[in-house]
């Protein structure tokens, strides 16, 4: 991940056709998400069904993806592009110059509260894996404490990026809420986040400490 270029304006238009994406695309560009070209309504509230990271590239305008298989480790993009010879890389749409073609990827699969609309955001920018790493990250943990099947649900804002070489940056945020407990339950069609599956209490300090154990 740290031998990736390190680009700060998620502004890639590129149209993520493949098996990765779910339902409509949710794009974020310098602070403003949109849903298939529409921005969210206000209230708009997303229960984060999935996340996670592939490689990608694009071949003829067709994307060719390779995904994580269970128990495995995502191929180093750096050796299947150190396989294709450098006159054959595309030009950068940020940088100007050749870039290898194969990409790490972050998505995130949203399911839209109110009508249960599906979409994807995806994209190889630092900001979007930032982004996915930090929610996967809360969610493996929530899960650990709560269950399987907890899920958040999230609004999409804007974070701070720090960083001395390019200050002032920020990235896509999927701010938690609140949390879900989903499954064994009758199926419901509602408009309030509050009536979506079971609330989920955050964990107590002793929780999160485990010091309840006996040594």
């Amino acid at each position: 991940m740290e031998n990736l270029p390190a680009v700060f304006n998620d502004d890639d238009d590129e149209d993520y056709t493949g098996r990765l994406l779910q339902g409509g695309r949710a794009k974020w560009v310098n602070k403003v998400w949109t849903l298939d070209g529409i921005p969210p309504r206000e209230e708009d509230r997303f229960l984060v069904t999935g996340t996670g990271f592939a490689l990608q590239r694009w071949l003829d305008s067709v994307p060719e993806e390779i995904m994580k298989e269970p128990g495995k480790s995502l191929p180093d993009p750096e050796d299947l592009n150190n396989a294709i010879p450098q006159e054959e890389w595309p030009i950068g749409k940020f940088s100007g110059k050749r870039e290898g073609p194969w990409k790490t990827v972050g998505f995130a699969y949203l399911l839209r509260v109110r009508d249960a609309a599906r979409f994807t955001h995806i994209n190889s920018t630092w900001g979007t894996r930032k982004c996915v790493r930090l929610i996967r990250d809360r969610i493996r943990d929530m899960r650990a404490i709560r269950g399987e099947s907890v899920f958040p649900i999230v609004q999409l804002t804007s974070a701070p990026m720090p960083s001395k070489t390019y200050p002032g940056q920020f990235r896509p945020e999927l701010e938690v809420l609140e949390w879900r407990q989903l499954g064994n339950q009758p199926a419901q069609i509602e408009q309030q986040i509050g009536q979506i599956g079971k609330p989920v209490q955050p964990p107590t300090i002793q929780e999160e400490l485990n010091d309840k154990i006996g040594f």
